[in-house]
């Protein structure tokens, strides 16, 4: 059920199994291994997929079967915007972005805004 789970939610935001991997800091393999149920991922990686995928753990460990994403299972409504990003380095990014804590997040974007400032 996890496996599946896993594998429905990356399909839907259009990411692929490097990218997921790489943002865990994993081997594209390891990552696999999730999808068809050879392994599960430790607490810290489990930690980590629900704050990319933006789920509960519920998500990936209830019983229901959905085709659709449940309120109760995710705080959006829609996959997020960067899920539709064409581009790798876009799609890394902001999947890393995810994985900040909060003081780190307001860092990043000072930054960010620095440069718009310098007007780059």
């Amino acid at each position: 059920m996890f496996n599946e789970k896993l594998k429905k939610i990356r399909l839907k935001y259009k990411l692929s199994q490097k990218n997921v991997a790489d943002t865990l800091g994993i081997d594209r393999t390891t990552y696999t291994y999730y999808e068809t149920g050879r392994s599960t991922p430790t607490f810290k990686n489990m930690c980590k997929l629900c704050k990319i995928f933006n789920v509960t753990p519920n998500y990936f460990f209830s019983e229901e079967e959905s085709n659709e994403f449940q309120l109760s299972d995710v705080s959006i409504s829609e996959p997020p915007m960067y899920l539709e990003a064409n581009k790798s380095e876009e799609q890394m990014l902001l999947l890393n972005f995810r994985l900040l804590d909060e003081e780190s997040k307001k860092k990043v974007m000072e930054f960010v805004e620095s440069l718009s400032d310098d007007g780059l």
